[in-house]
Parts: C-alpha cells; sequence; structure tokens
C-alpha cells in the first residue's frame, strides 16, 4: 500500500509539473528536434544546418508558468544529455548543449513578453517583428555559446561554423516557435487537429514541386539557384487560402524537406564548384528569406481577415442597432442618390429598399421639394451654405401611393474617400401633430368655457349696472310724456327729465363699452419670420388626416423670400383655416387637387390657397367674412371672419375669387417692411 501510494504520490507531482501546457509534450518535441538537427549535420565540424530544439525551448518557457520552468529546465536537461549519449557527442556535450537551449529559451521568452504580450505570433506584423528581432538576438548568443564550446577560436573554419550555427538557429527559431507557441498552450489541439480541404491539395503541390526539383539536379554545376523558389506559388496559395498554424506548417514541412534533400547531395548546394560552406550559408539565407515573407504574408493576411470579422460584426450590431430605431434612416451621395434605406423608412414611405437604393432621394418628396433638392444639394456642395444640415426642419413627405405626411427631418454630414455622404434622420410626426392639434382644441374649448366662467360671474353684476340706467330711463321718459300730455306750459319741465334719461342712456353706454374691452383681443405682436417655414409648418399641420380624403397637394413658391414681420401663430392659424377649408370644399369631388403658393407683390408677399373643391355659391360672396355666416351644416360661421381680423391687424389683406378650374382661390397678403420693399 506504502507503495501504491508513493507511486500515486509521484504520478500527481508529475502531473502538476507538466501542468495544462503540455511540458511532457515539449520535452517530447524538444528531442525529436535534437535528432532531426544532427541528423542534418553538415560534415564541417559536425555543425546542424537547421537547429529548431532552441526554439521549442523559447515556445515551451513563452507556454508554461514560471513556476514550472525549473521542471522544464530539468526535463530538457536530461532530454538533451539522452540524445548526446545515443549520439556521437556523448552525454556532457548534449547536457552543455540542452543548457545552452535553455538559456536563451528563457532569455527570449523574457525578451519578447516584454516587447510584445501577443503571443500568437502569426497573427500581427508588430509581433512578427518583435519575433524576429529576438530570433536575430537568440541565435547570436546560442551560436557563440555551442559553437566555443565545440570548436576552437583559432580553426579557420571557427567563423564558418559561426554563422552557419547562427542561422540555423534563427531558421529553427522563425519556422519552429510560432508552431510550437500555437499548439503547446493546447496539447490536445495537434490531435484534435485535421487538414482543411483547401490544405490538401497546394500543400501537395509545393512538397512534390520541392522534391522534384532537388533531384532533378543531383551534383550537377548548372543547377539553377530558382530551384529552391519552387515552392513559393504554392506557399503563398496555402497563405491566403488557409489558417495561419496550417501555414507555417507546411513552410517548415517545406524547408525541412528542402534541407534533407541538401545534406543528401541533391539541389543547388549539390554544386562541387561551391565550398560547402557557401552552399550551406546560401540555402539557410535564402530559407530565412523564404520563411520571413511567407510568414509575414500570413500575418497580414490574419490580421486583415481579422479586421474584417471585427468589422462584419460591428456591421451587424450597427444594423441591430438601425432595425431597433423607430425613426427611419436614409442615407445618400453627393449626387442625392439613395445608398440605404433602413426598415423603418420602409415602413415609413411603404417603399422596399430595393426599390429606391440608387434612385434619387427626390422621389421622397413631394412639389416643390422634389424640384428644388438638387439645386439645394448642388449649391451646398458649391458654397457650403447649409439651410438644413445640423439645424432640422419639419417638412412633408411623400409616401409611394402619392400621399403626403409632415415629418421632422435632421440631417447629418460625413466626409469619406468617395466624396460627402448626408445621413436623414426622419420622424413621422402625423401622430405627435395631431395629438397636438388635439390638445389645441381642449385648450380652446377649456378658454372657451373660462371665457363663459367669466361672462356668467359678470352677468348679475352686468345685470345690476344696466337695471338701473334703464329704469331710470323708463320712469323718465313716463314723466315726460304725462308732461306733454297735460300741456305746452309743462314743455320745459318735459325736456329736462328727457335731458335726465339722454345722460342714463350715456350711463348704460359706457357699460357696455367697458364689457367690449374686456373681450376684445390685445394687440398683436410680430416679429421676423421667414414666410417659407411658417407655410411649411402649418402644412405640415393641416396636411394630417389627407391620405385618407386622397387630397394631391403641391407647395409652389417663387425663389427665396425676405423675413415678413408677422406673430407667427396667429397666421398659422389662418392658413391652417384656409386649408382645412379647402379641404372640405373637395369632400366627394372626383378631382382632389391642393395648391399652396408662394410669391412676391411689390411690397408684399401673397400666400394663395387653391382647390378644385364645389366653390362658393354667388349668394355668400358678400357675406363670406361675415360672423355666423356659413357654407357647411354643422359649421359656426366664425373662422374666416377671425382670420380676416388677424390679417387685417397684421395691415394685410384676405380675399377670394373663383378658380377658373373649378373651386376657389384664397390670397392672403402680408405687407413688407420699407426696406425689404424698396
Amino acid at each position: 500500500m506504502d507503495g501504491l501510494d508513493s507511486a500515486g504520490t509521484s504520478y500527481e507531482f508529475a502531473k502538476r509539473a507538466a501542468g495544462g501546457v503540455g511540458v511532457w509534450l515539449a520535452c517530447g518535441l524538444y528531442l525529436a528536434a535534437l535528432a532531426l538537427s544532427h541528423a542534418l549535420a553538415t560534415a564541417l565540424g559536425n555543425v546542424p544546418v537547421f537547429w529548431p530544439p532552441a526554439a521549442i525551448a523559447m515556445a515551451t518557457f513563452l507556454s508554461t508558468d514560471r513556476r514550472q520552468w525549473w521542471m522544464t529546465a530539468v526535463f530538457m536537461a536530461v532530454s538533451g544529455a539522452l540524445a548526446g549519449q545515443i549520439g556521437a557527442g556523448g552525454a556532457l556535450a548534449g547536457l552543455l548543449i540542452s543548457t545552452a537551449d535553455i538559456a536563451v529559451g528563457i532569455a527570449g521568452s523574457l525578451l519578447f513578453q516584454r516587447l510584445n504580450a501577443h503571443k500568437d505570433m502569426l497573427t500581427r506584423l508588430r509581433t512578427l517583428a518583435d519575433l524576429f528581432l529576438v530570433a536575430a538576438l537568440v541565435a547570436t548568443a546560442h551560436a557563440t555559446a555551442t559553437v566555443w564550446i565545440s570548436a576552437d577560436p583559432g580553426s579557420p573554419h571557427f567563423y564558418q561554423s559561426w554563422t552557419i550555427r547562427w542561422a540555423a538557429v534563427a531558421l529553427g527559431l522563425l519556422l519552429a516557435t510560432p508552431l510550437a507557441a500555437g499548439f503547446l498552450p493546447q496539447p490536445d489541439r495537434l490531435a484534435r487537429w485535421r487538414p482543411s480541404g483547401s490544405l490538401i491539395l497546394p500543400a501537395t503541390l509545393a512538397l512534390g514541386s520541392t522534391a522534384v526539383a532537388y533531384l532533378a539536379w543531383p551534383g550537377h554545376s548548372d543547377v539553377p539557384l530558382v530551384v529552391a523558389l519552387t515552392s513559393v506559388p504554392f506557399l503563398v496559395w496555402i497563405a491566403v487560402t488557409c489558417s495561419t498554424l496550417e501555414a507555417a506548417a507546411v513552410l517548415a514541412a517545406v524547408s525541412v524537406l528542402e534541407l534533407c534533400l541538401a545534406v543528401a547531395g541533391y539541389g543547388p548546394t549539390a554544386d562541387p564548384d561551391w565550398p560547402s560552406d557557401v552552399r550551406i550559408l546560401w540555402l539557410q539565407f535564402l530559407l530565412l528569406a523564404r520563411g520571413g515573407t511567407i510568414l509575414m504574408l500570413c500575418s497580414a493576411i490574419a490580421a486583415r481577415r481579422q479586421v474584417e470579422i471585427i468589422a462584419e460584426d460591428q456591421s451587424t450590431r450597427l444594423q441591430s442597432m438601425v432595425e431597433a430605431v423607430p425613426d427611419a434612416i436614409i442615407t445618400i451621395d453627393e449626387r442625392g442618390l439613395i445608398t440605404f434605406f433602413s426598415t423603418a423608412a420602409e415602413r415609413m414611405f411603404q417603399y422596399r429598399a430595393e426599390e429606391v437604393v440608387g434612385q434619387n432621394v427626390k422621389i421622397l418628396m413631394p412639389m416643390p421639394y422634389q424640384s428644388e433638392h438638387d439645386g439645394y444639394l448642388s449649391r451646398y456642395l458649391r458654397t457650403g451654405e447649409k439651410r438644413i444640415i445640423g439645424i432640422g426642419r419639419i417638412v412633408v413627405g411623400r409616401r409611394k401611393d402619392g400621399s403626403t405626411f409632415p415629418i421632422e427631418l435632421a440631417v447629418g454630414e460625413a466626409l469619406s474617400k468617395g466624396g460627402h455622404i448626408f445621413t436623414g434622420l426622419i420622424r413621422d410626426i402625423s401622430e405627435r401633430q395631431e395629438t397636438e392639434r388635439r390638445l389645441h382644441e381642449v385648450q380652446d374649448d377649456l378658454i372657451h368655457v373660462s371665457r363663459l366662467s367669466a361672462m356668467g360671474e359678470l352677468a348679475s353684476a352686468l345685470a345690476h349696472e344696466l337695471n338701473q340706467p334703464l329704469t331710470a330711463i323708463s320712469n323718465y321718459l313716463l314723466a315726460a310724456r304725462q308732461l306733454v300730455q297735460r300741456g305746452p306750459e309743462h314743455a320745459e319741465r318735459a325736456m329736462d327729465i328727457i335731458g335726465r334719461s339722454i345722460d342714463q342712456a350715456a350711463r348704460a353706454g359706457r357699460i357696455i363699452r367697458q364689457l367690449r374691452q374686456f373681450v376684445q383681443k390685445r394687440e398683436v405682436e410680430r416679429t421676423p419670420s421667414e414666410i417659407d417655414k411658417v407655410v411649411d409648418e402649418a402644412s405640415a399641420l393641416a396636411f394630417i388626416g389627407l391620405k385618407e380624403k386622397g387630397i394631391h397637394v403641391t407647395i409652389e413658391r417663387q425663389g427665396s423670400l425676405l423675413a415678413v414681420p408677422v406673430d407667427r401663430i396667429q397666421i398659422q392659424q389662418v392658413l391652417i383655416n384656409l386649408i382645412r377649408n379647402a379641404v372640405d370644399a373637395m369632400e366627394g369631388m372626383e378631382r382632389r387637387d391642393l395648391t399652396i403658393t408662394i410669391a412676391l407683390h411689390d411690397n408684399h408677399v401673397r400666400i394663395s390657397v387653391i382647390d378644385t373643391g364645389t366653390g362658393i355659391a354667388t349668394d355668400m360672396h358678400e357675406k363670406m367674412f361675415q360672423a355666423f355666416a356659413t357654407t357647411k351644416p354643422a359649421g359656426m360661421g366664425v373662422g374666416l371672419s377671425i382670420s380676416r381680423n388677424i390679417v387685417e391687424a397684421h395691415g394685410g389683406r384676405l380675399w377670394f375669387e373663383p378658380n377658373p378650374d373649378g373651386g376657389t382661390i384664397f390670397h392672403l397678403d402680408l405687407p413688407l417692411t420699407d426696406g425689404q420693399a424698396g
């Protein structure tokens, strides 16, 4: 039992020592790398042409918790001594070389971690550049230590051996470190790996073309240098279509195959006219250059893929956010062509996105916005003068069926390589304006009720005040009549009594005038207002519900109009009343065209509301603006009377005339200031 307990404890200790990063796998790879390196040794001082053990050591220390480094170092040292014992160098030489691998592995991992915390070396050019720098420094230290041990510095081949060793270590770090760093943190990743469908063909072609190219020139003096580049197109193919680890694995396999064939006497290094060290160095540096280029290509493509993934993810998120926005979002380019049409815009304008993308945005506008839009856009691009960008305003939109509705439009601008991009955020304010209209109606009713209440409170006082002079007048007149009946001698007395009656009548008149002043409207307050906006906002409110009535609305204006001094709310109320009257007049008519024109006439602005309704009967022409005169069954007949009073209070004029095409035209003139008129 004690033996079993001891064995169990040792097993758990070894398991903890190995940890989750595959120390046992790392040591196995290290031992295999040692065997491969010795197999590829040259005849020149028995110096290997490819040395991946240092790369395995560095990748292991990068992937292992620092608390396990000492155990990892022990396992590697034992592996090195075992390899040396099996090989020709002896256990001591193997131990010394392993010690060098461990030292430079620890130093290289610490330096790399200090330079870059990103351990995936094949997905970022900056990380790969840091690996190149660390590889150069580690190779220098490793070559100096190992060649100094194994060769005499005074030997004529010392520096050649050092250079070959440096290139071998650098090549090993370049080809093996990314692979080991990719698999060692997840040991089961290698067991679960299966080649992708896009890897098999180009990998086979890369290995096959390399073997054919090298075997075709066994020891000839005219072997072309391009032989070592025959696999480059296939390696590029793999880098573009496969994962970075797959590309690095195939690159390492092709490089090892070339080195094996070169040591066996095939390929460019078999040329007998070249010194052996020059041939080996030429091949090593060619493989370094090719390997660095392919890995940089892998890194650049991986970085681009990552950017594409992030961009796609952000695009998906942005799309979901846009879809969640209840307001319509539309983007256009410099020519006014629609480039994006949100789902909310589809619901609002009744177009599908594919129907309008590529079309001019003015198809969503009624006249006159439709004809003016391109001019506004070109003027802004030419002068930079903003009319609506960054400001927002209430305008009118047009649905697919031709109906119009009020919208609140805000426009933003962005600059890209393709030019200007304009984004419109559109909100349908039909319901809001309907709610506001109803609220105004309720407020008007409340004001009306409050006035009636005030009049009710005044009624008793008014009756009392008027009763006294009226009673006095009645009594005085009765007395005067009796005096006149008695005879002429009482005429003077009767005249005195009649004079008193006149005084009481004057008193009653003063009471009536005070009451009139009480109910009379205050003086209007006029401020300069852009008549275009006044008409637009009034129209947007009045157009509510026109879709159901089938009204076709057109607004025509004469260029840019000046600001007119008006009480904005009162003039809008007049326009709303005129527009609503026009709509009611076209009820049941086959042709329902409503046109609003704005133009300059001498020293005033004229707004005309033109309908194609039933017109106004001749007997109503004279009393149309009188109070309580109406052609509507349920009308009160006060709207036009109040409207004329408002317009005349502004110094303007309101009148109507028959429409030659059928219906009525109401004209509203508002005066300009003296400076504007001149």
